[in-house]
C-alpha cells in the first residue's frame, strides 16, 4: 500500500489535514517571478483566519494574499492533476522549475522533507557533491529520508524496491576453457 503525501501550508506551516481546505496558489512577485504556493483557504488557515472573523472581508489580508490566484488544490492530486500541472508548464503558465517543485511535492510522499534536509545531507557528506537536490534520484530520496530519521531502514511498502545506483561489472571470460583436470 503506498503512503499517502502529507500537505503542508506554506504560510504557516502547518498540515494541511483536509484536502478540501488546500489551495494551490500562483502568485506575482514585484520582479514579474511567478512562485507556486501549497496553502490553506484563508478562512481556515490559522496564520490568516482571524483577519476575517467577524464577518470583515478580503480586504484585511494582506494584498500577496488576497491577490493571488488560486486554485482547489484537490484539482492538482492524482494522475489528472499531474497532467493538468504539466500542461500548465507546457502552456508557460507555470515556469518550468516551479511546475516540476510542486509536481514532485504533491505527487512524491515525503519529498518536501527531502527537499528540506538535502544541502544539509550533502555539506555532512551523506550524499556527494554530485547530488542534483532538483533532480534526486530515487536512492537519494532514501539515503537522506533514512539519514534525517536515523533509521536502520526504510519503510518497506515504498523504499525497498529501490537500490542504490550502480555501474554493472562485467565478468572477465575464463580463459582457460573450462574447468581444471
Amino acid at each position: 500500500m503506498a503512503r499517502p503525501v502529507v500537505h503542508w501550508c506554506d504560510d504557516c506551516q502547518l498540515r494541511i489535514d483536509d484536502v478540501a481546505d488546500g489551495l494551490v496558489a500562483r502568485e506575482e512577485l514585484f520582479n514579474g517571478r511567478v512562485i507556486l504556493r501549497v496553502v490553506h483557504r484563508p478562512e481556515v488557515c490559522p496564520r490568516w483566519r482571524h483577519k476575517l472573523a467577524h464577518g470583515q472581508g478580503y480586504e484585511n489580508l494582506p494584498r500577496r494574499v488576497a491577490g493571488r490566484d488560486s486554485f482547489p488544490l484537490r484539482e492538482f492530486l492524482g494522475p489528472f492533476g499531474m497532467l493538468r500541472v504539466l500542461a500548465s508548464i507546457a502552456a508557460e503558465d507555470y515556469p518550468e522549475r516551479e511546475g516540476m517543485e510542486l509536481l514532485k511535492r504533491l505527487q512524491v510522499p515525503d519529498y518536501l522533507a527531502f527537499s528540506n534536509a538535502v544541502d544539509e545531507a550533502v555539506r555532512e557528506g551523506v550524499l556527494g557533491p554530485e547530488a542534483d537536490p532538483l533532480h534526486p534520484t530515487l536512492w537519494e530520496l532514501r539515503t537522506v529520508l533514512e539519514w534525517r530519521a536515523g533509521l536502520a531502514r526504510a519503510d518497506e511498502e515504498f523504499l525497498d524496491v529501490f537500490e542504490p545506483p550502480t555501474v554493472a561489472k562485467r565478468k572477465k571470460p575464463d580463459k582457460g576453457g573450462g574447468d581444471d583436470e
